[in-house]
């Protein structure tokens, strides 16, 4: 019994350094207000899509943006001079890497710099519109939240991948600033790991809700026969829907801009590094073990894309889903409480509401980031590699 309760207190430890560790880092890296009060989380071992904490601003945390900005643009000024010094296999090739280094300067720089010129935005999503879900939720008596480890595992899984990459790369580097030099490219998978995070967080928040919706119009719920109760939960969370949607407004408006940069740069290193590929399969006697590298150093953006464009069809389903079950209650509860018209009359004028309650996650309003946006930068990055790899074969031909 001792044992088992000094594991269970080690591991409360261990997961309160975990959540400091990533306050932290998304601190350092300007992607977080500096100023963040966690107590309730860090006193309480509440885990963090509980998010019951306060951002606020600080003219410190504002200086040390300013600052980052200045360091960064230093080292991505000197990443650019040092690969244009390099010896590139071909003309077209250079141009790539010009263009990718060109882009990468500019990613970081104003990734930071808008996101600290839009705090407030995310600001008003944790302390209002999340806050005033969580608190219209928690007064449904069939309220309950399932906790995933699936924010934790992404954070530390995409901070072991860039670190090892870095490692790697200073490894096999001639280089003794490459570190530096790659800070860039380390940087630029963060800002979609952020979103991705708050993507997570709102979509258990829409699960939480489906569950009690599908509830109400059963034998599970714990108010089966109470008017009194049914009409207080359907009132709490008609709000909390709606605070949801906006919140979700506010953190689409958030990170539109830098989504943009990302798919940008994510997009143009896709393109150089096939290239590289092709060219090295069709002119190179043997294939060099860089090749290689290159096709696995691939696999992980790929697969933060996979999975960060999974999780907002996810979203944007359990908002169709609640539309739908919606419809299906109303139909149930009027079935259970025949000669009760208030409650019947609620949830007509609920079902009425909904349509003008709506979701999108696009980029900028032009790109959908659901699976769309996969079909839309694959077809475009094939596109510019066949034309790229086109102009490689007549300027070899010639």
């Amino acid at each position: 019994m001792k044992l088992k309760m000094n594991y269970h207190k080690i591991k409360s430890v261990c997961y309160r350094l975990f959540v400091i560790s990533q306050y932290l880092f998304f601190k350092i890296i300007g992607l977080s207000p500096w100023s963040i009060d966690a107590s309730e989380i860090l006193t309480g071992n509440q885990r963090i899509e509980t998010h019951n904490f306060r951002y606020y601003f600080s003219y410190i945390g504002m200086c040390y943006n300013i600052i980052f900005i200045v360091v960064t643009s230093s080292l991505n000024i000197y990443c650019f001079n040092y690969i244009k010094s390099m010896k590139i296999l071909d003309q077209i090739f250079g141009i790539f890497q010009n263009t990718f280094a060109c882009l990468s300067s500019f990613c970081i720089i104003f990734i930071v710099l808008i996101i600290t010129a839009r705090h407030k935005l995310i600001m008003n999503f944790i302390n209002i519109h999340l806050r005033n879900v969580d608190k219209n939720l928690n007064t449904c008596a069939d309220y309950e939240i399932k906790y995933e480890c699936i924010n934790d595992v992404i954070f530390a899984s995409n901070f072991i991948v860039t670190s090892t990459i870095a490692i790697v790369r200073q490894f096999f580097s001639k280089s003794k600033l490459i570190v530096f030099i790659s800070l860039p490219n380390f940087l630029t998978t963060w800002p979609l790991i952020h979103y991705t995070i708050f993507i997570n967080i709102i979509k258990l928040r829409f699960k939480s809700i489906n569950s009690m919706l599908l509830k109400l119009g059963t034998t599970e719920s714990k108010i089966l026969r109470s008017r009194e109760l049914i009409l207080h939960d359907l009132d709490s969370i008609k709000r909390a829907y709606a605070e949801l949607c906006k919140g979700c407004d506010e953190i689409v408006t958030f990170y539109e801009v830098p989504t943009l940069i990302v798919i940008l740069i994510f997009s143009t290193k896709t393109i150089r590094s096939l290239y590289y590929m092709v060219i090295q399969l069709i002119s190179a006697p043997k294939i060099d073990s860089l090749t290689y590298l290159t096709g696995l150093s691939l696999l992980y953006p790929i697969y933060i894309f996979i999975y960060f464009t999974s999780s907002v069809t996810k979203v944007v389903k359990e908002v169709s889903k609640y539309n739908k079950e919606t419809v299906r209650i109303i139909n149930l509860l009027r079935d259970r409480f025949d000669m009760d018209e208030e409650i019947f009359k609620k949830l007509v004028k609920f079902s009425s509401y909904l349509p003008y309650l709506t979701v999108e996650f696009t980029c900028c309003g032009i790109i959908p980031l659901d699976r769309t946006l996969l079909m839309i930068a694959s077809s475009t990055i094939a596109s510019y590699l066949v034309i790229s790899v086109q102009f490689y074969i007549s300027l070899s031909a010639n």
